[in-house]
């Protein structure tokens, strides 16, 4: 990017999939299995795309933007039910060490945004700030 950032961008398809929300009314270990199935394709898809890119494992502060693309008239979640859909995406995400952990010092930026398309998936863009992205050595 023009500032010196770096930028990873994929693709997690979601076809098929239900992300559980606050709102979900299920019974606790369906809601348990959901969760632990959406994390595992998502980290499973994250470590993909970070193999065949050859993109490097998280070891510093990152900003991640996530897209949840719903499919045709699927209705738009509200804001703390989009972000707590995601909470199991960016766990995954986290296991494919493109992020080093979810907690403010790790995660400088987290934003979530919704747009209506053809097929549900989700766009993830995980962003190296330039401070980070070419280390330089003092002496």
């Amino acid at each position: 990017m023009a500032d010196g950032s770096v930028e990873y961008s994929w693709v997690i398809p979601l076809r098929g999939v239900t992300l559980p929300t606050a709102n979900s009314r299920m019974h606790y270990q369906e809601r348990a299995r959901i969760t632990k199935d959406i994390r595992e394709l998502a980290r499973v898809v994250s470590l993909s795309e970070r193999t065949r890119h050859a993109w490097p494992r998280a070891a510093e502060p990152r900003l991640c933007s996530i897209l949840l693309i719903r499919a045709g008239r699927q209705q738009l979640l509200d804001v703390d039910n989009a972000y707590g859909a995601c909470k199991a995406l960016l766990d995954g995400i986290v296991g494919a060490a493109m992020l080093v952990d979810d907690e403010d010092r790790w995660l400088t930026s987290y934003r979530v945004r919704q747009d209506r398309g053809g097929e549900p998936a989700v766009e993830v863009t995980v962003t190296v700030p330039p401070c980070t992205a070419s280390p330089t050595l003092t002496w």
